[in-house]
């Protein structure tokens, strides 16, 4: 299954069978709705995220083919209400990075904490377009003021921009690749 996120929601493609499925994003047993999906990220190989420009995060359950709210949506409402979920990624700690137009998003599914780092924080801009975990375990951004690395065991932000020489500051991509 190739899932396709676009501007009327969330699609499937089976290439086996050649046959197009559109999704709905299920919040109550009576409701759906079409959102427009802005990120898709695999967590594990059977917890499939979608993130949605309205601030919403829902998991795809990919036995039953639905979109369901994601577990940990009542805890981080109020970081990422209405602010574009742009990428998001999980540790070896369970902890969800969420990268929003409105900062980085930190929120731990074991102690159901949540924390949102800004420019006070140390970030280059607040407006994180995609994450990437490195070997270290600390996560590369990039931002519309450059590349930032936060360092998880410190808590610190490393900024680069183009006085370090990077060719441009705005990195509005969440594809990152790491080989």
């Amino acid at each position: 299954l190739i899932l396709i996120g676009t501007s009327d929601g969330l699609f499937g493609f089976n290439p086996e069978s050649n046959k197009v499925t559109s999704y709905s994003f299920h919040t109550s047993a009576i409701s759906s709705s079409y959102k427009e999906v802005r990120s898709i990220s695999s967590i594990s190989q059977h917890e499939i995220l979608i993130g949605y420009t309205d601030g919403e995060i829902g998991e795809f359950d990919i036995i039953n083919n639905k979109i369901r709210s994601f577990e940990l949506m009542d805890e981080i409402q109020k970081y990422i209400n209405y602010n574009p979920v742009n990428c998001i990624c999980r540790d070896d700690q369970n902890t969800y990075w969420i990268a929003t137009t409105n900062g980085l998003v930190k929120a731990s599914a074991t102690t159901k904490q949540v924390r949102l780092f800004t420019e006070d924080d140390g970030l280059p801009n607040s407006h994180i377009y995609g994450i990437l975990p490195d070997a270290d375990k600390n996560l590369w951004m990039s931002t519309n003021n450059g590349i930032s690395c936060y360092d998880v065991q410190e808590d610190y932000f490393r900024n680069y921009d183009v006085s370090d020489g990077l060719q441009n500051n705005e990195f509005n991509t969440g594809a990152f690749f790491k080989a």
